[in-house]
C-alpha cells in the first residue's frame, strides 16, 4: 500500500511537472510585452497601434529596475527595482519564448551595473571598502565572483560594456586623502581581473557609458555645484580610444545627459538627458560622432506622468513606456504612434520588453 501511494505521489508530481511545462510552453506569438504589477500582456504591433494577444498572470509583483534589463536571443534578465514589495533585491529573469520567470536573490542585495553577453550576465556591487562582481548563467546561480577591495580611493562602479572580448567599467572614485574627484575606465577580462585602468583625467560625475565596437563613449551629467550646492548640468560627451588613449570632447546640450546607447542601424549615438534634473521634461540628444552633429529632441509627455518613461529601442524604433501610454518614435526623433494604454486595462505599466 506504501508503495502504491509513493508511486501515486511520484506520479502527481510528473504530471504536475509536465502540466506547468506545457502551460509555460503555451504562448502565443507576440512582437512585444508589457509588465504591470502583477501580470503580462502580450501585444502584435500594426499599422495603427496595438493587438492585444495575451493577458498573462505573474507568480509574483515585483519589477525590473529599467536600467538594469538586458536581452539576448533568448531572455530577458535584470535586477527587481528596490521598494517594490521590499527592499530585499533579486535577479529577475523571462523565458521569451514562454514568459516563465526565474528570480533569486541577488548577491550583495544590488545590481550597480549589470551586462549580458546572452549566456552570462556581469554584474558589479558597490560597498564603501569594495567593489564586489558576480556573474551569473541562465539559471542566475552564480558561477563566478570576485572581489577589488579599495586601496587609496573610494570607487563606484557606473557602467558596463562591452567592446571585443573583454569588459569596460566606468568608475567614479574619490580620493581618501585629498577628496579629489576622478574618473577612470577599467578593463577587465570575463573573470573580472583588471587589466588595465584609463584615467579620464575628468571631474565631476560622469555615470554613463556606451560602445561602438571601436571607441567607449561617456556622458557627463554634472559638472560641479552652483553658489547654492545645487548640480550644475554638464555638456560633454566623451570619446575615448584604449588602444591610442586619445580622448577627445564634444559640447552637447546642457540637459544633464545621463544614459547613452550606440544605435547601429542610424550611426547614432542616443543620450537620455535626466528626467528629474530637467524637471520632468523629457528629452534627447542625438550626435553623429563622425561629423560632429548634434540634434536635441524634446518630448511631449502625458501630463498626468511625474516619473520617467521607460525607454528601450529595436531595429527600427525608439520606444518611450509611460505609465498608461506608449509611444513610438522614428530614430530621427519623429513622433509616430502615440498609444493609450487605457483600453487594454494598463494603468500603471513599469516595463516594456521586445521580442
Amino acid at each position: 500500500m506504501r508503495r502504491f501511494l509513493g508511486f501515486i505521489i511520484v506520479m502527481t508530481l510528473i504530471i504536475t511537472g509536465l502540466m506547468a511545462c506545457s502551460q509555460a510552453k503555451d504562448r502565443e506569438h507576440y512582437d512585444l510585452a508589457i509588465l504591470e504589477q502583477g501580470q503580462i500582456f502580450t501585444f502584435r504591433e500594426t499599422e495603427k497601434g496595438l493587438e492585444q494577444v495575451e493577458r498573462v498572470k505573474r507568480p509574483h509583483a515585483r519589477e525590473f529596475w529599467p536600467e538594469s534589463i538586458e536581452s539576448s536571443d533568448k531572455s530577458f534578465i535584470g535586477r527587481t527595482r528596490e521598494g517594490n514589495q521590499g527592499l530585499d533585491i533579486f535577479m529577475l529573469s523571462f523565458d521569451k519564448e514562454t514568459l516563465a520567470e526565474k528570480m533569486k536573490p541577488a548577491k550583495g542585495n544590488n545590481v550597480y551595473t549589470g551586462i549580458y553577453d546572452g549566456e552570462y550576465y556581469y554584474a558589479a556591487v558597490v560597498f564603501t571598502d569594495r567593489i564586489e562582481f558576480y556573474k551569473y548563467n541562465h539559471e542566475l546561480e552564480v558561477v563566478h565572483q570576485k572581489v577589488i577591495p579599495n586601496k587609496e580611493t573610494i570607487n563606484c562602479s557606473n557602467q558596463f560594456v562591452w567592446m571585443g572580448n573583454q569588459l569596460y567599467l566606468l568608475v567614479s572614485e574619490v580620493v581618501t586623502d585629498t577628496q579629489e574627484e576622478k574618473t577612470e575606465i577599467w578593463q577587465m577580462d570575463e573573470a573580472f581581473n583588471l587589466l588595465k585602468r584609463f584615467d579620464l583625467d575628468e571631474r565631476g560625475a560622469c555615470l554613463r557609458m556606451a560602445t561602438d565596437g571601436k571607441q567607449l563613449y561617456v556622458t557627463k551629467i554634472f559638472e560641479g555645484k552652483d553658489e547654492n550646492g545645487l548640480p550644475i548640468s554638464g555638456n560633454k560627451l566623451i570619446s575615448f580610444n584604449v588602444e591610442s588613449g586619445e580622448k577627445e570632447v564634444l559640447e552637447i546640450p546642457e540637459k544633464y545627459p545621463n544614459r547613452i546607447f550606440w544605435n547601429p542601424q542610424s550611426q547614432k549615438l542616443f543620450i537620455e538627458n535626466d528626467f528629474d534634473h530637467n524637471q520632468g521634461n523629457y528629452s534627447w540628444t542625438l550626435v553623429n560622432p563622425q561629423t560632429g552633429e548634434v540634434q536635441l529632441i524634446e518630448v511631449d509627455s502625458p501630463n498626468s506622468d511625474m516619473i520617467p518613461p521607460f525607454f528601450t529601442r529595436s531595429e527600427k524604433h525608439y520606444y518611450l513606456l509611460y505609465q498608461d501610454h506608449l509611444k513610438v518614435f522614428s530614430f530621427a526623433g519623429e513622433e509616430l504612434k502615440d498609444i493609450s494604454l487605457k483600453e487594454f486595462g494598463i494603468k500603471e505599466a513599469s516595463a516594456l520588453l521586445l521580442k
